[in-house]
C-alpha cells in the first residue's frame, strides 16, 4: 500500500507538467509526498496537507470533479493557499468551466507569483477542447419490399427495487467515512475505497469530527432519516443532503457532498 502511494505521488508530480524540479508547484508536491511518507502532523487527517494528498491523487486520475471538491475544502480551511487555488483552476478548465478556471489560476498567481512560470502552458494543456460536431448522415428510405416485419416484443412489467429503509432510532458511536472512486474502464478493480475520516455521533445532538477535532451540532428527523448539520465540520462543508440508513449489522450515514460525490459512513452495531 505504501509503495502504491509513493508511486502515485511521484506520478502526480510528473503528470502535472514537464517543468524542472525548481518549479514551485513541483517542489510543493514533493514536500507533501515526503510529509505523508513520514506521517508528519502536516498531512494527518483533517489537515490541509491531508486534503491536498487526496486531491492530487484524484487530479492525477483525471477525476477533476472530486479533486476540485478537495481543493475547495482546502481553500475553506486556508483561503490563501495558492497551490490549491491553482489546481482548482486547472480542474475547472478541464471540466469546461473556462471562465471560473481562468479566474482561479489568475488568483493563484496573485497569491504566489512563482506560479506564473507555468501558467500559459498549463492553461493550454487543461482547457477542455470542444467536442467535434456530429456529422449528419442522410436518412436512407427503406424499400417496403425488403422490409421484414417483426413480431412485437411483449411488454415486461418493470420491477422496481425495494426502497432503502431509512430513519428510525440512531446508532451512536464512531462512523468511518469512505468514498468509492471509479477507476475507469479496464481497471482491475472498478472502484477504490478512499478514506475520508471519521466522526463520533453523540446522543446529545452533538458530533465530533476526528480525534481532538471540531465539535458540532446536528438535528435528526427519525421519520425521514434526514440529518441536518447545524454547526461544525459538516455544516461548513455544506453537503447537499444527509440521510441515516439503519442496516442490519452496520448503521450508515450517507452524506451527499455534491452531485456524484457521496460519502458512506458506517458504524458497527
Amino acid at each position: 500500500m505504501k509503495m502504491k502511494l509513493v508511486l502515485f505521488l511521484f506520478s502526480a508530480c510528473f503528470s502535472l507538467s514537464s517543468f524542472s524540479q525548481d518549479d514551485a508547484l513541483t517542489k510543493y508536491i514533493t514536500h507533501i509526498k515526503d510529509a505523508y511518507e513520514k506521517r508528519t502532523a502536516e498531512t494527518s487527517m483533517g489537515t490541509v496537507g491531508y486534503e491536498m494528498v487526496y486531491g492530487l491523487e484524484s487530479f492525477d486520475a483525471k477525476s477533476y470533479d472530486y479533486a476540485s471538491w478537495r481543493f475547495e475544502t482546502v481553500l475553506r480551511m486556508d483561503p490563501s493557499h495558492a497551490y490549491a487555488q491553482y489546481l482548482l483552476g486547472l480542474c475547472q478548465l478541464a471540466m469546461g468551466k473556462e471562465t471560473e478556471g481562468n479566474t482561479s489560476v489568475k488568483k493563484a498567481v496573485a497569491l504566489l507569483a512563482a506560479l506564473s512560470s507555468r501558467l500559459e502552458k498549463d492553461v493550454i494543456q487543461y482547457t477542455k477542447k470542444p467536442a467535434p460536431k456530429d456529422v449528419v448522415k442522410p436518412v436512407q428510405k427503406e424499400d417496403p419490399k425488403t422490409v421484414v416485419k417483426k413480431d412485437p416484443v411483449p411488454a415486461k412489467n418493470d420491477v422496481k427495487p425495494a426502497a432503502e429503509k431509512v430513519g428510525g432510532p440512531l446508532v451512536f458511536g464512531n462512523y468511518n467515512c469512505h468514498y468509492q472512486q471509479y477507476q475507469g474502464t479496464g481497471a482491475i478493480v472498478a472502484y477504490k475505497s478512499i478514506p475520508q475520516g471519521y466522526f463520533r455521533l453523540n446522543a446529545d445532538g452533538t458530533y465530533r469530527w476526528l480525534d481532538n477535532g471540531e465539535t458540532g451540532k446536528y438535528k435528526y428527523d427519525a421519520k425521514t432519516g434526514k440529518i441536518t448539520w447545524l454547526s461544525g465540520y459538516f455544516a461548513n462543508s455544506k453537503p447537499v443532503s444527509t440521510v441515516y440508513v439503519p442496516g442490519e449489522k452496520v448503521a450508515s450515514i450517507k452524506v451527499e457532498m455534491r452531485k456524484n460525490y457521496t460519502w458512506g459512513c458506517g458504524c458497527n452495531k
